[in-house]
């Protein structure tokens, strides 16, 4: 897949909820675990990459929306750092907490990291 940054007029971001929200450090890693997931039955429409100055205002823009407290705010300001590091944030729609965990455990295996799934009444951190 290629990464293709967000534009302004094209889409907003996505909110967190419903999402599994991982990492990924290089772009071989990025491409290795979007592979994973296409794999896994995941098409392009349910797959959000944020990378570089646009996932940076993207986030700070989701960031307002949020109490400090807030699972989705802590996942946020985590990936405002990865984002600063040059990392890439990536994100995907899940039906379920099962299926959050198993991409991420995919996930893991082709360098992604630091997975989290923010579901309807709970959030939970699979991967360090």
């Amino acid at each position: 897949m290629q990464v293709k940054p967000f534009k302004d007029s094209e889409q907003d971001t996505p909110p967190p909820e419903g999402r599994l929200i991982g990492f990924a450090n290089t772009k071989e890693e990025l491409d290795a675990v979007v592979g994973a997931f296409h794999s896994a039955g995941c098409d392009d429409s349910r797959i959000t990459i944020l990378a570089g100055e646009t996932g940076i205002e993207r986030l700070k823009n989701l960031d307002d929306s949020f109490f400090f407290s807030d699972p989705e705010y802590q996942v946020v300001e985590f990936g405002l750092k990865e984002l600063e590091a040059g990392h890439y944030s990536i994100g995907v729609e899940v039906d379920d907490r099962d299926s959050a965990a198993a991409l991420s455990e995919l996930a893991t295996r082709f360098g992604g990291h630091s997975f989290q799934y923010i579901g309807p009444w709970v959030s939970e951190r699979f991967t360090k």
